[in-house]
């Protein structure tokens, strides 16, 4: 390519001067050469043929030296195998043979002359005029071949470009995502290392709270507050939870609120259909103890003190001990009552007022709303089952139905 752009010059005079420069400094002999040692490479074969066009189009000590050096053989040998050099291949050759003026090899000797013939009339101006057509038609032709040529050379390198552009993109695209996934892979193990700590916090958080040394019972929860506030038997025992601490994981370690975990469990596991099985559908995870603040925990102690001093005995109706609505006429709420009856927790401080362990069911959302602000106060408009106020039931599945919408 250099040297097919040596022997390439505008001016007459520099152009002569540059193609004997590269002839002098066998440039022929070069170009020759690496066409007979790429013959495959068709870029060589066409960079080739254009430098020895240039070089031929120079002095007759140019044209000598191409030929010298095989160049013609060269030449012919392109244009066969590589249809891309036809134009290149056809320009040099008329120029190197069309015109080699002095320094042409002799001609033979002339055959003897024939006998005379009949000369043929000169054509006509109309046949001279089709012929120049023609031959104008020829030089179109190769005029358009050789941009078609070109045309195709440049798209073929375009498709290489563009090649490239996208294997660097897809290279540049496979080496983000390696990095997002190291990334992810790293917040992974740190979500776990985090999770361990917090598991590992919380054990610790529980172990805190046992002390083997202190008189008592055990331990039980703030939320536990009424079994040891109206029952002298757990008087003793320590009440301290974090707010919301799980004090029983199902897939955790044994929890040290044990008396108070064993009342809950076995309250679920007498849940289901007719009071012996599990509830069906629903699995108990965890259980969470809330940390009821002092002057709530007081409100509550002081209601149920109050309530208990305004029953009677249970023998005589009154405003606080009333009949059943509409009455009892098949005993069915009365058979009721019997069954919760025998879910009354011990209270030997109290007198006609009774403590059981019951279930609300409800989303999570209500649940927070239930803790953080008590539960509301709902208007009837008809006299519900078993009179006004906040229900509950000792039926887990049930209460869990409640809280799924079913």
């Amino acid at each position: 390519g250099a040297l097919q752009n040596m022997a390439d010059c505008d001016a007459a005079v520099d152009a002569l001067t540059c193609r004997q420069a590269v002839v002098d400094a066998g440039g022929a002999a070069a170009v020759v050469a690496a066409m007979r040692g790429h013959a495959a490479d068709g870029l060589v074969q066409r960079r080739g043929c254009g430098a020895m066009q240039n070089i031929v189009a120079g002095s007759d000590t140019c044209k000598q030296a191409v030929l010298g050096a095989g160049g013609l053989a060269a030449l012919v040998t392109a244009g066969t195998n590589h249809p891309l050099c036809h134009a290149v291949v056809s320009v040099a050759v008329r120029r190197l043979l069309g015109d080699l003026g002095a320094f042409a090899p002799a001609a033979p000797a002339p055959p003897p002359p024939p006998p005379p013939a009949v000369v043929a009339p000169p054509p006509s101006a109309a046949e001279l005029t089709e012929a120049e057509r023609a031959r104008q038609r020829a030089e179109t032709r190769v005029q358009r071949e050789q941009e078609q040529r070109e045309e195709a050379e440049r798209q073929r390198e375009e498709a290489e470009r563009r090649a490239w552009a996208l294997q660097q993109g897809q290279e540049g695209l496979q080496s983000a995502i390696d990095r997002l996934q190291a990334e992810i892979a790293r917040l992974q193990t740190e979500t776990a290392q985090l999770r361990a700590a917090s598991q590992s916090a919380q054990t610790s958080a529980i172990d805190r709270l046992v002390d083997s040394s202190s008189p008592g019972v055990g331990l039980l929860s703030m939320a536990a507050g009424p079994l040891a506030h109206f029952n002298s038997q757990y008087q003793s025992a320590r009440r301290r939870c974090y707010t919301c601490l799980v004090i029983w994981p199902a897939a955790g370690p044994p929890s040290p609120f044990g008396f108070e975990v064993s009342l809950l469990r076995k309250l679920w596991a007498e849940g289901g259909r007719g009071r012996q099985t599990l509830p069906t559908g629903f699995t108990l995870t965890r259980i969470e103890a809330i940390d009821v603040l002092a002057s709530d925990r007081q409100a509550f102690y002081n209601l149920v003190e109050q309530m208990d001093s305004r029953r009677s005995s249970g023998a005589t109706p009154g405003p606080f001990n009333p009949n059943y609505p509409n009455g009892d006429p098949t005993g069915e709420k009365a058979a009721v009552f019997a069954q919760l009856r025998a879910r009354f927790l011990p209270r030997d401080r109290l007198r006609n007022q009774n403590i059981m362990l019951a279930l609300h069911g409800c989303s999570h959302a209500a649940a927070d709303n239930v803790c953080k602000n008590g539960f509301a106060v709902v208007p009837y408009r008809d006299e519900p089952w078993f009179g006004r106020g906040l229900y509950m039931t000792t039926y887990a599945e049930y209460a869990c139905r409640y809280a799924t919408g079913e």
